[in-house]
């Protein structure tokens, strides 16, 4: 699951910020490991979570947006590669759809090899739902973290390492 969510990630900052910015958040980002005993196909909160934040420094775009962009996004890779996925779990899919950039950055044409990795990936209804869990609670994290008492920046920065002046 991770490498479907981290190249969804990188062709949304692709066509919002360029190749190079993409490129410098995936070479320039210092993404944790997954734990050893992580499910392989899980969710990959600690991954994500850092990309985000990395992305939203660079940008100056909120965190809580990116993430609820970045859901929307992938729900729309999900419905444009393969509709049968998209349709089996549309009562999981739809609340984090959305429609606009996301749906217009999609390439036209969908192979089948791309459609076979989304029957594996989300074809069961316990990985659909491992997904949508995920997406959701780091929205919500985000949701909380946004109204909360230090800066957001700050915190994103004293979490990373990157101290705060």
């Amino acid at each position: 699951m991770l490498g479907l969510l981290v190249s969804e990630l990188v062709r949304m900052v692709e066509t919002r910020h360029g190749i190079s910015m993409a490129d410098a958040l995936m070479f320039g980002t210092d993404v944790p490991a997954r734990r050893g005993d992580a499910v392989l196909d899980g969710y990959p909160q600690e991954q994500i979570e850092v990309l985000i934040d990395a992305l939203a420094l660079r940008t100056g775009e909120s965190p809580r947006q990116l993430m609820r962009d970045f859901a929307a996004r992938l729900m729309e890779r999900i419905r444009h590669v393969h509709p049968g996925v998209y349709d089996r779990h549309a009562d999981l899919f739809e609340p984090l759809a959305g429609r606009g950039e996301a749906a217009a950055a999609l390439p036209v044409a969908v192979g089948d090899f791309a459609r076979r990795e989304m029957e594996i990936l989300f074809g069961d209804r316990q990985e659909a739902q491992r997904l949508v869990e995920g997406l959701r609670h780091d929205i919500a994290r985000r949701d909380l973290r946004a109204g909360g008492g230090r800066g957001l920046r700050d915190d994103m920065l004293g979490r990373h390492g990157l101290g705060t002046r």
